[in-house]
This record gives structure tokens, sequence and C-alpha cells, in this order.
């Protein structure tokens, strides 16, 4: 029975998922949250506008992400000044009443920690550092809740089995807590836009669609998917038409908090380039099936059984883009998609 009630009992599963990320969250510091929290911490002195204009930067990287995740590190500052003000006031009033702060050692040295030790010199605070990582690992947890409800409606009896195994699988614990990538964030509005196509809501899908972008433009590789099936409503080509036109001005709105230029033509020229003019490296700090055979700072050029390396993503992508588009026709599928909407 009390076996029981830790498996399936998702409040429990949940918390204990939340426990395990806030425990690990300051352990390891990958230095790309180093350089978000720079840029930051820039937007967090000067403002918004002029973010990716700036051209003196203390950290090897210049700003390289999406306009709304680029809010979100601006923000962090904010969030982590309010969050030292509750904590503070906490440590006051335990000090001024006589709660036992001289038992409380461990709080005060968390609060000085988290307000005022710096990261190996940076000058950015270990605070400021795990405060960024909150919204990934919030989202991680959303995650739960969603797979949890979708599983539900596939095959109750496994619903607690997969969440759980999402929760506590490596990878999303290491890409939230750990590493503070904001991979599971896009991908929540990723799944949502899919789930809105489904259900014909194509006023809302596009612009899930473009908020996933716009906090992780990686999502761009589930976009021929995305048009196939967006494709197959076209007889409600006046929806999806006002969908598309709400997600691009929702993107060229969230543009113009960081540029005077036309919105439209940063988007066409200048967003590409700092998005996607990157090293053309095997892998940059990821876990990869190149991994296994060269180091990641390889060429992505360079040679691996006949070919290029390169050129065998393109054809493992080609090859996973067919399987999945027979297996999106494939009436038992189109059968679970009826059952989730």
């Amino acid at each position: 029975m009390k076996k029981e009630f830790i498996t399936k009992n998702i409040y429990v599963i949940l918390a204990v998922a939340l426990i395990i990320r806030l425990i690990l969250v300051s352990q390891f510091i990958q230095y790309d949250i180093v350089e978000q929290a720079a840029w930051g911490y820039r937007i967090f002195l000067k403002g918004f506008l002029g973010l990716y204009s700036e051209n003196v930067w203390a950290v090897r990287e210049w700003p390289n992400q999406p306009p709304l995740i680029s809010i979100w590190y601006g923000i962090s500052y904010w969030i982590h000044s309010y969050l030292m003000w509750i904590f503070s006031n906490l440590g006051v009033f335990i000090a001024v009443h006589h709660l036992g702060a001289s038992h409380l050692l461990w709080y005060f040295n968390f609060l000085n920690w988290f307000g005022n030790k710096d990261y190996a010199l940076t000058g950015i605070s270990y605070g400021v550092l795990v405060t960024i990582k909150l919204l990934p690992i919030a989202v991680d947890i959303i995650l739960g809740i969603t797979i949890f409800f979708l599983a539900k409606k596939i095959d109750s009896n496994k619903r607690y089995f997969y969440t759980a195994l999402y929760l506590f699988s490596p990878f999303s614990i290491y890409i939230s807590a750990l590493w503070g990538q904001t991979d599971q964030v896009g991908t929540f509005f990723l799944i949502l836009s899919f789930l809105a196509l489904y259900k014909n809501n194509l006023l809302i899908s596009p612009l899930l669609l473009s908020i996933a972008f716009n906090l992780k433009p990686t999502v761009l590789i589930f976009l021929p998917y995305y048009l196939y099936l967006l494709i197959l409503h076209k007889k409600y080509y006046k929806q999806m038409s006002l969908g598309i036109l709400l997600g691009l001005s929702s993107l060229l709105l969230s543009i113009t908090v960081f540029t005077k230029k036309n919105p439209l033509g940063f988007l066409v020229y200048d967003l590409p380039h700092i998005l996607f003019s990157k090293s053309s490296l095997i892998s940059v700090s990821a876990f990869n099936f190149w991994h296994i055979f060269y180091l990641p700072q390889s060429p992505s050029d360079l040679t691996g059984i006949i070919i290029p390396f390169r050129y065998w993503g393109y054809l493992i992508y080609t090859l996973l883009f067919i399987y999945v588009i027979k297996f999106l026709n494939n009436s038992s599928f189109k059968g679970i998609i009826y059952s989730l909407s």
C-alpha cells in the first residue's frame, strides 16, 4: 500500500522530481548559462533595446538566442532581486523575533551564497544563475503534468509510469537542472501547437509554434511535420492565414523590444545570422551520437563511414521524416489523436 502511494501518486512524483532538480541546480554550472546571465545583466543595466547590437562583452559569445528567451534572461535579475528581498526579510524576521537564528546558520549561509557569492570570479552570483534555471525546471514539471494527462487518455494504467519515465530521465534532469538549457520550454509550446493543430484550432496553433521558436529555435527541425499537417487542414485556409499572421506578429513584436530597425527586415536578415551563424562542428557540448567516435569539436565535414557526418545527418533525418509521415497517416495513430482531442 505504501509503495503504491509513492509510485501511483502524481503529487509525490512531481514533488520528488522537483526536489531532485532543486538539489542539483547549483551542483554544475555550464559556461552557456554564464553567457546568458551576462546578456541578462546588460538588459538589467541598460534595458532591452540594443542588446543584439552591443559589441563589448566580457564573455566569449555575443547574444545568439531569440528575443523571447532573451527577455527571460533580463527578467531573471529582477526575479533574483525579489527573491533576495523575500529571503532577507525572512532572515530579519527570524533574528528580530528570536526564532533561533543561531540554529539556522545554514539559512543565513544560503542567503549570503544566493545573493553575494560570485561564480568563478565572473561577477555573476550563483543566485542569478540558479534563478535562470528556474524556468526550465518549472516547465519540466509542467511537461510531466502534460504527459500525465495525455497518457491518461491513451493508456490510463501507464500514466504514472510515463510521467516518471520523463521526470526521472537523466536527460531531462541534466538539461533543466544542471545545464539550464531551455529545450523543454520550447518543446512544451511545440507540443501545444501540434495539439491545437489536431484540434483544428488553426488560429492558436501557429502562434504557439512561433512562441516555441522564439524560445528555442531548434524546434524548427519539426517544421516539415508541422507544415505537412497544416496542409492537410487547407480547407480552413482563412483561419490558417489569420493564425500565421498572428504568429508572425508576435515574433515581430518581440523584436521591436530589442531594436529600432524595421522588425521584418531584422527577422529576415539579422536574426538568422544571430541564431545560426555558428562554427560547423559535429556537436557543441551536447549529447550526440558522434561523441562515441569523435570529439564534439570535430568538423562536421569530417568523413566517417564513407561520407561526411554532415550528410549522414541529412540522410538519417530524411529517413526519419519519411517514417514519421507514414506513422502520421496510420489509422491507429489517428485514433490516439482523436481520443486526445
